[in-house]
């Protein structure tokens, strides 16, 4: 990865950011594409830690997006 983003402030040269477009839930075609992301991203660079944008700011993101996923 070689830009800096601008999605969690305090985080954004240190952590990867994936956005999820809804309402607070993903449907089978965006979990499919972030296990295929996830799994790509895992094979180059090891285990990757997941965090929800709420666990580093006051917002409801990502929902229960982060549960619908079951990754390894």
């Amino acid at each position: 990865v070689r830009r800096i983003g601008a999605h969690t402030k305090g985080r954004n040269s240190t952590h990867l950011g994936i956005a999820f477009v809804g309402q607070l839930q993903a449907n089978s075609r965006q979990i499919k594409a972030f296990r295929a992301l996830y799994n790509g991203l895992k094979a180059e660079y090891g285990v990757l830690p997941i965090s929800g944008h709420n666990e580093h700011g006051h917002t409801k993101c990502p929902g229960r997006i982060l549960n619908q996923l079951h990754l390894d």
